[in-house]
């Protein structure tokens, strides 16, 4: 370096403190001053590292791509929560539906007695009445199922009469 000059440079100390770590943890140059000259003559000869100058850009372009994923995601979430209501609600009309339904056929299935004092009921015109099980294997059902529609037909029509006998047994009928 015989044909050197010396320049002195005056740089913030934060700029300096940064230039030092490069040196220190980074190890991209012996000294400062070869740090220096190597990124001024890189900067002249149009080979300046674009990957390290722009690592902040490509930062922000990964977050924005993150953040637009993220939005997407959520999106979609929504959508099919959306969707899942409303599944719902179509399967909760057609329960109601399939329940009134079903309503309606052991309504139609149910014999229609005359009405002997309950206690006799059974033992006089079991043959005529029928129990849940019954109403079940007539229409291929479940029999919880029928039994909880023959309850509610009994609660909500005031012909239909019910009488369940000492073993739990539960007959079913509709009055004239």
């Amino acid at each position: 370096m015989a044909d050197s000059k010396r320049l002195n440079i005056t740089v913030p100390e934060s700029t300096y403190e940064d230039w030092f770590r490069a040196v220190e943890d980074e190890a991209v140059a012996q000294s400062v001053s070869e740090l220096i000259r190597t990124s001024v003559n890189r900067e002249l000869e149009g080979h300046h590292n674009p990957t390290r100058s722009t690592q902040q850009g490509a930062h922000a372009v990964q977050s924005e791509d993150v953040q637009r994923a993220l939005n997407s995601i959520q999106s979609s979430l929504e959508d099919v929560e959306e969707r899942m209501r409303r599944i719902e609600e179509q399967s909760r009309v057609s329960s109601e539906s399939e329940t009134v339904n079903l309503q309606k056929v052991v309504l139609r299935l149910l014999p229609e007695v005359a009405v002997p004092p309950k206690e006799n009921l059974v033992r006089e015109r079991a043959e005529d009445l029928l129990t849940a099980g019954a109403v079940a294997n007539q229409i291929d059902g479940n029999p919880e199922e029928v039994l909880n529609a023959l309850i509610a037909v009994s609660e909500n029509h005031p012909q239909v009469a019910t009488h369940t006998t000492s073993d739990g047994t539960a007959y079913f009928w509709r009055e004239p």
